[in-house]
């Protein structure tokens, strides 16, 4: 079981099955291993705490493991299992999977996992997730689902998923490739407008001159 944080609200637990919980290395640090509970604990929260993004790495309980990180909320949780459920079998393949018969070296084949184009299931995953945070007009609602959308790149950064957080980075780059609004790029990235009456009557006289389009 992994309890999502809620502050204070009821912890209604997400039930990972063992394969889904093995493509996190945190998770499967805790959950995994096949060590007695309590060897399995303590072992899983040395590794917990170095794969976590920050001071409060995921707690193993009795009930299951407890997620400090503040994003790890139930609905970005509940997404991070479809994800995971989907990549069950990514580590069967990487197993089965060389590169003997490549002549790139590592960096080479690194660039080719960045820049390679992901499959129809990450795209429309990611797509789905960040659906309604590309708006040009800044609202409450396109707030709300940017934050759906970082939460859940901090909740996968958290829980050493690499390949989901840089697919949310391909989204990203792909959003705001060739874009010459700058008011879009700030109400994607959530960067508020700190710019004096002066910069900004420049800078949108510079739009004036340059061509403002998206």
């Amino acid at each position: 079981m992994v309890f999502p944080n809620e502050g204070n609200g009821p912890k209604v637990p997400v039930e990972f099955t063992r394969e889904e919980a093995a493509v996190s290395p945190v998770l499967k640090a805790l959950l995994g291993g096949g060590q007695a509970q309590g060897q399995q604990g303590q072992a899983g929260q040395g590794q917990a705490g170095k794969a976590a993004d920050n001071s409060s790495p995921p707690h193993m309980t009795s009930a299951g493991v407890e997620l400090l990180n503040p994003a790890c909320k139930e609905e970005v949780i509940k997404k991070i299992k479809e994800w995971c459920d989907y990549h069950t079998t990514d580590e069967v393949f990487k197993a089965t999977c060389t590169f003997d018969d490549f002549d790139e070296d590592e960096y080479e084949r690194e660039q080719q996992r960045i820049t390679e184009v992901p499959c129809y299931f990450d795209w429309d995953f990611i797509t789905k997730v960040g659906d309604g945070m590309t708006n040009d007009i800044r609202s409450e609602a396109t707030d709300k689902n940017r934050t759906k959308f970082y939460n859940t790149m901090i909740a996968a950064n958290y829980l050493g998923l690499d390949d989901l957080v840089l697919l949310g980075g391909k989204f990203i780059c792909k959003q705001i490739s060739g874009k010459k609004d700058i008011d879009y790029v700030r109400n994607l990235l959530g960067i508020v407008n700190d710019l004096g009456p002066k910069a900004e009557e420049i800078r949108q006289a510079n739009e004036r001159i340059l061509g403002k389009g998206q």
